[in-house]
């Protein structure tokens, strides 16, 4: 059980990392 926790954690992880690269990108576009 916990081996299959943590893929699904380091999935959520990247999720959230995406999200907050792609929020940065739309600031960068907004602001050019």
């Amino acid at each position: 059980m916990l081996k299959q926790e943590e893929p699904i954690t380091t999935v959520t992880i990247d999720y959230s990392y995406l999200g907050i690269k792609c929020t940065a990108v739309s600031f960068t576009s907004t602001g050019s």
